[in-house]
């Protein structure tokens, strides 16, 4: 977790207690919204008829967790929009890929040795490929390359002169990367395409779609944005325009299923207009939250779990392999498993954590060994001049070295 000292001006920030809460509260809930949305992958949600009231429910919290990726992306820009091009911000950058290399240990024990799932050179080259081996680390792939065009995406975000001007950059990245995916979806030559959106899947081309995967930049604006000004809107405007979103999306997602199923398309991917809206609406509420009333204790918490959040994300692919198999044969039907929700999130959101912690600690004793072995070669470097110069008899110049 970065701690923000200095601040543009009418930047918007929440201290509480010296230490910016609400960033942290967000990834955990991005990775608690995560694990949702696999719950929904494992245990059959997308195979069933959306048919009554447990089924509505699970589509809305499919809704509502829609947003978990795009949020870290959010959360990216909201916490660099002050990183500049400097050799300290790419050597932290390293830090993402020691902490994915100590992940993959026990992802590719798992893979190897209990699952017998993969060869151990498989799960080594799968580890050069990111979703190869896990899954779920397609992110960090995605995520270097942002990581490599900060300090650049934030030299054209401050040079442009004015608030209006910003929103105008972000508007249009929103129509090159995400309006395409809800505008370019429907075949208007088929007769019926309104009444019935699964005649065809051949759709026609409104408008252009090329720049479709720039999305981790528009995401980036946003958070860049939300940091420096806010959405300027109030606390309870932003809960009824998220409830509204979520509402008509759910909607819309009824009206696509095909017989009756979880419609799959581009209008629910990450970048779709439906995901972004209310991903930025939910966003705002997290970071524009001042989170006073939080004990200290639990702030410290939620900075530990945040700082965690990589691990985590990807470790929970091990348990999800494994809990869901438990979870079918325990509840046979599909829609009761609604009820199971909160217990198996939370149970793999807490065994993805133990191991994260491991790897956590590891690292944190590779750092300080490196530091002890940095520390011990700098001082022979400072001791030898010295021990030479004393050798030719020159006591008098070894004063104040």
């Amino acid at each position: 977790m970065e701690n923000i000292q200095q601040t543009p001006e009418n930047t918007v920030t929440v201290p509480v207690r010296g230490r910016m809460v609400s960033p942290d509260v967000l990834r955990v809930f991005a990775v608690w919204a995560v694990i949702s949305i696999h719950f929904l992958l494992y245990n059959g949600f997308y195979d069933q008829p959306i048919e009554g009231v447990n089924m509505i429910i699970m589509l809305v919290l499919r809704m509502i967790v829609s947003s978990c990726v795009p949020l870290f992306i959010i959360l990216t820009g909201y916490l660099s929009l002050n990183k500049t091009l400097t050799k300290s911000h790419y050597a932290k950058g390293m830090k993402v890929i020691w902490l994915y290399l100590l992940t993959m240990i026990p992802i590719v024990i798992y893979r190897v040795s209990i699952k017998h799932n993969m060869k151990l050179e498989d799960a080594i080259w799968g580890i050069l490929r990111f979703n190869g081996t896990a899954p779920y680390a397609w992110y960090i792939e995605m995520y270097i390359g942002l990581y490599l065009l900060i300090p650049f995406i934030n030299i054209l975000y401050k040079n442009i002169p004015s608030k209006n001007w910003k929103k105008v950059l972000i508007f249009t990245c929103f129509a090159l990367n995400s309006l395409p995916k809800i505008i370019n979806v429907y075949n208007f030559t088929t007769a019926g395409w309104w009444s019935d959106t699964t005649l065809s899947t051949t759709y026609q081309r409104l408008i252009p779609q090329w720049w479709l995967f720039g999305y981790p930049l528009t995401y980036y604006l946003i958070g860049a944005y939300i940091r420096e000004y806010g959405l300027g809107l109030g606390k309870l405007t932003k809960k009824l325009l998220f409830v509204v979103t979520i509402a008509l999306t759910t909607l819309y997602m009824l009206w696509r299923a095909p017989e009756g199923k979880f419609a799959w398309g581009a209008w629910i991917d990450w970048d779709s207009p439906l995901v972004m809206v209310s991903g930025t609406l939910l966003a705002s509420m997290f970071l524009e939250h001042e989170f006073r009333r939080i004990p200290s204790w639990l702030a410290a918490v939620f900075g530990y779990l945040s700082g965690m959040s990589l691990q985590i994300f990807i470790l929970t692919y091990i348990f999800d392999n494994e809990y869901y198999v438990l979870l079918k044969q325990w509840i046979p039907n599909m829609p009761d498993r609604l009820w199971a929700y909160i217990p198996m999130v939370l149970a793999i959101f807490l065994s993805a954590t133990g191991i994260a912690v491991v790897i956590d600690l590891v690292y944190r004793l590779f750092g300080f060994l490196y530091g002890k072995i940095k520390a011990r070669f700098k001082h022979a470097e400072v001791v030898e001049p010295a021990a030479a110069e004393i050798n030719n008899d020159n006591p008098n110049e070894i004063q104040g070295g």
